[in-house]
């Protein structure tokens, strides 16, 4: 067999292997339905937030807690000021007074970083059942009668759920868009597996005793990012049947999404440089395979005069095609617009964000909330 051949042949196989390990687990993504009987409001959780400079997003955040169906008695809002220097503070102070539940204000004073907030913020936390999210997410009106439901009903200790984002109509924020889509479905398939693969830190919910025994086992507390899978990896180690995630409407967390490329690069690059800490292997394989399949894909185009053009175009409109339909399938599970030429536009361009973020994660750094590690 020509070499040709045999390279055409391996860039078919390289799509369709793709193709598969994303589309088995998106065309299985269901979205549950909303369950004829209600359970009655039992559960008291504590909203836990750790926020740093967060001023322009935590208004949202308050009005959309407002608008949430459920017992005051029974939430909380737990807040936690990791070193701001705007005047998030005033904002919560204002808020304080006028909530008809309960907020606490925290500062994380001794140490900085978002895990050192958050155990500050728990320990601050009145109720057993916490639910972690993010200055910047807007909370849906019936997350805690699900949480509650799913709560009762399959005695979980730990519950991820989807996060959706919402911007204007730009491509970094359609990327954005279809890559969590994608990632949403992967996160479901890793937790009907038992694999502690990914989770959601915006969209949260954990027993407060699960939390605060991961505490005194976890190696990770030193890595910026990432407190949502490493406390996820102990719960999934010590009781898998009591992690779930559910994909309900009703449970779906709205974030904002990156504005510049810039911001989402380091996002992006945080996310894979916590990968290596992980105890399993699954995100490795998957961040592996990734990155070799992007530089596969990258070689093929270079190769272009010396081998033709038959297998860059096998890679690009090969990967094109997988994209459409996968997207196709995915996106409108989180009410996402489809439009062809960003799909296509985001088939090619995630492939060079892919090898630079890994990269970058490997030998570069990162700049997040002001930071720089």
């Amino acid at each position: 067999m020509e070499t040709t051949a045999l390279i055409n042949i391996c860039a078919a196989a390289l799509v369709i292997a793709g193709f598969l390990s994303l589309g088995i687990p998106v065309f299985l993504y269901r979205t549950p339905s909303n369950e004829a009987e209600k359970a009655v409001p039992e559960t008291a959780f504590s909203m836990v937030v750790a926020f740093r400079n967060e001023a322009g997003c935590l208004p949202a955040l308050f009005e959309s807690i407002l608008e949430v169906h459920y017992p005051h008695h029974l939430i909380e809002l737990v807040l936690c000021n990791d070193h701001s220097d705007d005047d998030s503070k005033d904002r919560v102070l204002a808020f304080q007074k006028t909530a008809p539940f309960r907020v606490v204000y925290c500062e994380n004073t001794n140490e900085t970083g978002k895990k050192a907030a958050l155990q500050t913020a728990v320990k601050n936390s009145s109720f057993d059942t916490l639910f972690f999210t993010d200055a910047d997410c807007l909370i849906p009106p019936n997350l805690f009668n699900s949480l509650n439901n799913n709560l009762i009903k399959s005695g979980a200790v730990l519950i991820s759920g989807p996060i959706r984002y919402f911007g204007d109509a730009s491509l970094i924020h359609q990327y954005q868009c279809m890559e969590s889509a994608v990632l949403m479905a992967l996160t479901a398939d890793a937790f009907r597996k038992k694999n502690a693969l990914m989770a959601n830190g915006a969209n949260m919910c954990v027993k407060k005793s699960v939390f605060l025994q991961a505490q005194q086992v976890r190696e990770d507390l030193n890595i910026p990012g990432g407190d949502d899978v490493f406390l996820l990896e102990y719960a999934m180690q010590k009781l898998q049947t009591g992690c779930i995630f559910t994909g309900s409407p009703e449970n779906m967390v709205q974030t904002r999404s990156e504005s510049t490329w810039s911001s989402l690069m380091h996002q992006r690059i945080r996310w894979a440089h916590k990968v290596r800490f992980q105890k399993g292997i699954s995100g490795k394989i998957w961040q592996f395979f990734s990155l070799a399949f992007s530089i596969i894909y990258i070689v093929s185009i270079c190769l272009i005069p010396f081998t033709g053009w038959t297998a860059a175009a096998i890679m690009v409109f090969g990967k094109m095609t997988a994209d459409v339909a996968i997207q196709m399938k995915i996106s409108p599970a989180f009410l996402y617009k489809i439009n062809v030429f960003h799909i296509a536009v985001f088939s090619i361009l995630q492939v060079f964000i892919i090898f630079y973020t890994g990269v970058c994660a490997r030998f570069g750094g990162y700049v997040w909330k002001g930071r720089e590690y």
